[in-house]
């Protein structure tokens, strides 16, 4: 995890005011080299590992979204030089009071698995109603 960076410390209280104490304990726990990215007001992480022969290009966005809930976005961003298209591979929306470890773990096993359809999280919805958070 790419800890030292200022920016990252910020993103990391985002994490925090979300309710994810556990998260930054699990990323550098994990084998897998995740990395916090992103400008915008959710929390962001990628999975810089290689997955059949291929970098992957998928990220795992968190977000308020309402009192006590948050909004889990799973998509993965285009590989095209220049290009800062976003497709979405489904969300879930999780009360922030229920959260558990093993609700954590699963988003990270299905990012670092670039999206493996066998390793989706249970109640992974692909279509929902609310914005996806962009950058700033």
């Amino acid at each position: 995890m790419n800890g030292s960076d200022p920016e990252v410390a910020r993103r990391l209280a985002v994490c925090e005011e979300l309710g994810l104490g556990a998260l930054p304990g699990l990323i550098a726990a994990s084998a897998e080299p995740f990395e916090i990215v992103g400008p915008g007001p959710a929390f962001e992480l990628a999975c810089r590992n290689e997955v059949n022969g291929r970098a992957n290009a998928c990220r795992l966005a968190i977000a308020h979204h309402g009192e006590g809930k948050m909004a889990v976005l799973f998509y993965r961003v285009s590989t095209a030089p220049g290009a800062t298209n976003r497709f979405g591979y489904g969300g879930l929306a999780v009360a922030a009071s229920r959260l558990r470890p093993a609700h954590l773990e699963s988003w990270l096993r299905y990012l670092a698995a670039a999206f493996d359809w066998r390793t989706a999280p249970r109640g992974l919805r692909r279509e929902f109603q609310f914005p996806v958070p962009g950058p700033d």
